[in-house]
């Protein structure tokens, strides 16, 4: 229990008595003790508990106490961080709050059971980040890559786990942005840089010719050494 560990830890300052510049500097520090963190997250002013549920350092228990704060600032901070539970992800997962579906969309220790639901969220930008999220399934990738925003689609192809098949589909995708985005993935094929030199969209076309340039030059001195 929180109130256990607040109640039989020995500090032996006044915490009400600290400034709140002091505070945050406390709550901020990855070296602060957990039995301080603790007494923090029952700060009154919701800045301080927010950077807490912030703090990696922070306990897992500490997290659960947050994630039920009135304030959602608050839990938004927890939503992100990365030790906490995938319980309390879950129970996010489901949050009206678009701020906290975005954070556990970015947190990578969240599962591909939660992202997997959350690639089919409402909003754009949560479907966004589930696609640049590293813990995102090939399946769930690939769903992403026929989404109606270009954003989404866009995301997938930078990401670095995207898989080959996927990132020559996106060569040819309507949006040049998503077009540009595999060309700034290393994973892309030569082939394909290739082809995308010849893109309609100058700025495509310069960059890809860049990114081969770029390769060339790489093996190069590769071979050199």
């Amino acid at each position: 229990m929180l109130s256990e560990r607040i109640n039989n830890m020995n500090i032996t300052m006044n915490l009400s008595k600290l400034s709140y510049e002091t505070k945050r500097a406390l709550a901020k520090d990855e070296q602060t003790s957990p039995e301080l963190l603790a007494a923090l997250a029952t700060d009154k002013d919701p800045r301080i508990r927010k950077i807490v549920a912030r703090n990696e350092n922070t306990p897992v228990e500490v997290l659960d106490f947050l994630a039920k704060d009135k304030d959602w600032w608050v839990r938004m901070g927890v939503a992100g961080n990365r030790n906490t539970s995938v319980e309390v992800l879950s129970m996010f997962e489901q949050d009206e709050d678009d701020y906290i579906r975005y954070e556990v969309a970015t947190n990578i220790k969240t599962p591909s059971t939660i992202l997997s639901a959350l690639a089919k969220d409402e909003n754009v930008y949560v479907r966004e980040v589930v696609a640049s999220n590293p813990n995102t399934i090939t399946e769930i990738l690939e769903f992403l890559a026929d989404d109606e925003d270009y954003e989404v689609r866009e995301a997938v192809a930078e990401n670095e786990h995207t898989p080959i098949a996927l990132l020559i589909k996106l060569a040819e995708d309507i949006s040049s942005d998503v077009r540009a985005a595999v060309v700034r993935n290393k994973n892309t094929p030569s082939d394909t840089l290739v082809q995308l030199t010849q893109d309609e969209r100058f700025y495509v076309s310069i960059t890809a010719r860049k990114a081969l340039e770029g390769r060339k030059a790489n093996a190069k001195c590769n071979i050199e050494k």
